[in-house]
């Protein structure tokens, strides 16, 4: 956690810092893409979130598989790719978009807190979830690639930009 008074007066964990610190400054009906760890949406907690919502709204999430970015930070976590839209004045929040809570399901005998967004939307998850014994602790969630990963990244992204032009959030 960051000490910013002025942006993080929640005390969130950096990623949600910077995630409302980078809401706050961009224009209204401007769109942010973020790359995340998965505890921004699957966090039992819902404060950040909370305060993001009152931001923005979510256009759109594509959880990505465990290690897609192993060659480029030597990480295997699972993160998640969040698109959001900068509220406007006088426009009421979105309310189509499901995210604020997550839930605990059962994978592989274990109870792993899995965001309502991606539940609601399974395609949005470039695999399957499974849990596995971590690094950090006894049930952790893994995606394991279905296929490539570009394809599906581009088919999640085509989705979620055409519902957003439903929504009228472009």
């Amino acid at each position: 956690r960051l000490t910013d008074r002025r942006h993080n007066q929640g005390g969130h964990s950096i990623h949600n810092h910077f995630i409302i610190k980078s809401l706050h400054l961009i224009r209204p009906g401007g769109l942010a893409a973020v790359l995340t760890s998965r505890y921004t949406m699957d966090a039992r907690n819902p404060a950040a979130r909370r305060e993001i919502a009152a931001l923005a709204d979510l256009v759109g999430a594509v959880r990505l598989p465990s290690g897609a970015h192993q060659r480029a930070a030597g990480t295997k976590v699972v993160t998640d790719l969040l698109i959001l839209r900068r509220h406007e004045p006088g426009r009421e929040p979105d309310a189509d978009a499901a995210w604020e809570q997550a839930r605990m399901i059962g994978l592989d005998g274990a109870q792993v807190p899995v965001n309502e967004y991606f539940l609601g939307h399974p395609e949005n998850v470039l695999g399957e979830l499974s849990a596995v014994h971590g690094a950090y602790r006894a049930d952790d969630l893994v995606v394991t690639a279905a296929g490539d990963t570009g394809p599906a990244l581009a088919r999640a992204l085509d989705r979620i930009a055409g519902s957003a032009r439903a929504r009228r959030l472009t």
